[in-house]
């Protein structure tokens, strides 16, 4: 991605957070059909293109709820996500 039009939500001197974007959506499928990275997820079946596509435009609707973001290093590398789930603004408390 280039620097100029980057999208960065929050970052620092090593890792930048930033909104998922459909170019990420290959990786995520690399990753969410590895054993290795699943062991450690509720994810345990394989996933699709189009299952990854809706999720992420699910999050859009989500956003007051739910916060995924990537984590990309600061040279530019997708190397994970991260997320908010199941937020409450009024008692201060996600899971």
């Amino acid at each position: 991605m280039e620097q100029e039009n980057k999208i960065i939500f929050l970052a620092d001197s090593k890792l930048v957070l930033r909104p998922l974007m459909r170019a990420d959506i290959k990786k995520l499928l690399v990753w969410f059909n590895d054993q290795e990275v699943t062991q450690y997820v509720s994810k345990y079946l394989p996933v699709y293109e189009t299952e990854e596509e809706e999720w992420l435009n699910s999050l859009a609707k989500k956003k007051e709820t739910d916060i995924v973001l990537a984590i990309e290093t600061t040279e530019g590398e997708f190397i994970g996500t991260i997320g908010l789930h199941r937020i409450s603004y009024k008692n201060r408390v996600v899971t």
